[in-house]
């Protein structure tokens, strides 16, 4: 199972940016791609702080907490939360028979970060289904169905504990489809933030620094290994009308925001 080899990737990243910028990002690339006016794209990225992202209106969670960016996801599922050092990767690609529906999408994309992480030595990845579903904020993604009781894809854990999760979102022709791997969250943030104690979080997660002392730089290698396999690819920036309309969603986030302004945000 995988995407059709007979047309280019483009490759971007890794890139720094605030949450409502890199919600913006994978939205407008999937326009982009869906449209016909950019190449199938995947993108590789982290969050400049901690960021909450959210399937409704952002707005609604204005009060949440200060010192979180908070931004609206193209994506479905819950409530998100994303730590700083998480590693993110966003596929847009155009459906073929074999990625057309969201099982298989997920499988394809969870696949790649599962032989990302046993190729930075944790041998014990693996896609599975948790035995008992974690009612928990801090889970990357849900990608559970509507009746709340059955997953539509395996999930990537390590002993039975999450350490990746995704989310999609599909077009006629075309799907994103971009999820986070943990990489060593800042737990006493995370219990303040979400009123759990730490041992509770780490019965639902784990993550990449509980195994390896890898790098982020060495992560993103063998992210870029796998999700470029059997591709043709071209490494480069956005295209003109992506450059455009980027540069004023920039100025709107510094217009609005209340906390970070974004300075780690650049074309």
């Amino acid at each position: 199972m995988g995407a059709s080899t007979k047309t280019t990737w483009r490759v971007i990243g890794p890139e720094t940016r605030d949450a409502k910028t890199n919600m913006f990002i994978d939205k407008l690339l999937l326009e982009s791609v869906s449209k016909g006016m950019a190449p199938q794209t995947i993108r590789f990225y982290q969050f400049s702080h901690p960021s909450i992202t959210t399937p409704v209106d952002a707005s609604s969670f204005a009060n949440y907490i200060e010192g979180v960016d908070l931004a609206e996801r193209p994506t479905g599922g819950k409530t998100l939360f994303h730590d700083p050092l998480d590693l993110t990767v966003s596929v847009v690609g155009l459906k073929t028979e074999e990625l057309n529906k969201k099982p298989e999408i997920y499988l394809w994309f969870r696949s790649m970060i599962r032989d990302s992480l046993k190729d930075m030595g944790i041998e014990s990845a693996e896609l599975s289904f948790p035995e008992k579903e974690k009612e928990s904020e801090f889970c990357v993604m849900d990608t559970r169905l509507s009746n709340g009781r059955t997953p539509v894809a395996p999930e990537v854990t390590v002993n039975g504990r999450k350490i990746s999760g995704s989310t999609a979102r599909l077009t006629p022709n075309a799907f994103l489809v971009h999820g986070s791997i943990f990489y060593k969250p800042d737990l006493k943030f995370m219990s303040g933030l979400f009123g759990k104690r730490k041992p509770a979080i780490k019965r639902s997660m784990t993550w990449i620094n509980e195994y390896t002392e890898i790098e982020s730089k060495g992560v993103f290698s063998h992210l870029f290994e796998h999700f470029t396999k059997d591709k043709e690819i071209v490494i480069e920036g956005f295209n003109d009308y992506e450059k455009e309309l980027i540069q004023k969603e920039l100025q709107n986030v510094n217009l609005q925001a209340k906390v970070y302004p974004d300075p780690q945000a650049s074309l």
